[in-house]
């Protein structure tokens, strides 16, 4: 079985074209920091293995070297030392990686959340590190994400980071927002809710935190729903129809007009962004009977009738 998978794996990557983006190697500000940047070659691979059409759901990546108890930072610069370099291997890396899905199509339908089993102190340990804290971090990358931050600044006096939520809330709503899990699944499993008495011994219930936004899924359901033509009215018309389109990102919409003989009588363009829109179309000059208009684009692909009176 394990030769059959690695076979099946090796087939998906051979599918997928080689990556047209530069991956970065090296911390190219400190000579003492030039060590190989360690989620390259592993955001390659997850990048061509989409490309082929892996069906995999959940891709784990590791970067290691962030308990810096002594030496986080120079002596003489804060901004350098191990700790700048960790942080700009995961933020070189995951441009890239983010171009990479781009140019591949497929930037709308991944999400990478990074995460780590500890976090760390404010101030310094008196040897240019930090010791370990009660909270940290998350980070989340992709077109799907809400951009800004979540939560308040952490006070600083205390000299540690208290936890604001809890992180199955984050994996909770990941799975229900993203993944499109069922809250009942998530309520049983993610909190743990006894199935016999209904309790819930470790706390918490899911709570929407609205992370993450409506973007393509992997999902013909979600392109039908979001991108559409949702309403033609008056129909029949006489002189003018409006056409509400909706779209949720971006799009160059492309509207035409067939007569029931399939021949093109009316076309126009309009660039679109995300939300409903309407569109004035004047059919005065068209004789009476049926028509259809279609309006298409990356990712819309809609049919409707129309029928024209006097």
């Amino acid at each position: 079985k394990s030769e059959t998978y690695i076979q099946r794996l090796a087939e998906i990557y051979a599918n997928a074209a080689e990556t047209r983006v530069d991956y970065p190697e090296r911390y190219p500000f400190s000579a003492s920091n030039r060590g190989r940047n360690p989620l390259t070659g592993q955001l390659q691979l997850v990048a061509r293995l989409l490309g082929g059409g892996v069906k995999t759901k959940v891709f784990l990546v590791k970067i290691g070297g962030f308990d810096t108890h002594a030496n986080q930072t120079t002596d003489y610069d804060p901004t350098m030392g191990g700790h700048a370099a960790l942080m700009y291997h995961i933020s070189s890396a995951m441009r890239a990686f983010q171009n990479d899905l781009t140019k591949r199509g497929l930037a709308d339908r991944v999400l990478t959340l990074t995460m780590s089993e500890f976090g760390r102190r404010i101030g310094s340990n008196g040897s240019y590190g930090t010791d370990h804290g009660a909270g940290g971090p998350i980070m989340m990358f992709g077109n799907g994400v809400k951009p800004g931050i979540f939560g308040t600044n952490p006070d600083l006096s205390r000299n540690n980071v208290d936890m604001q939520f809890d992180y199955r809330q984050i994996y909770a709503n990941v799975l229900r927002d993203w993944m499109e899990v069922d809250q009942d699944v998530i309520t049983n499993d993610i909190f743990f809710r006894d199935f016999v008495s209904g309790a819930n011994p470790e706390g918490g219930n899911y709570e929407p935190l609205e992370i993450t936004r409506d973007v393509v899924l992997d999902s013909e359901h979600f392109l039908q729903k979001h991108y559409k033509i949702d309403k033609v009215h008056p129909n029949p018309a006489t002189d003018v129809s409006n056409i509400d389109l909706m779209v949720n990102d971006r799009q160059l919409v492309a509207l035409e007009l067939y007569d029931v003989d399939g021949r093109l009588v009316m076309q126009k363009e309009l660039q679109l962004n995300p939300g409903k829109h309407t569109e004035r179309l004047r059919v005065s000059s068209l004789k009476p009977g049926i028509y259809h208009l279609k309006a298409t684009s990356e990712k819309l692909n809609d049919t409707k009738k129309i029928v024209v009176r006097r």
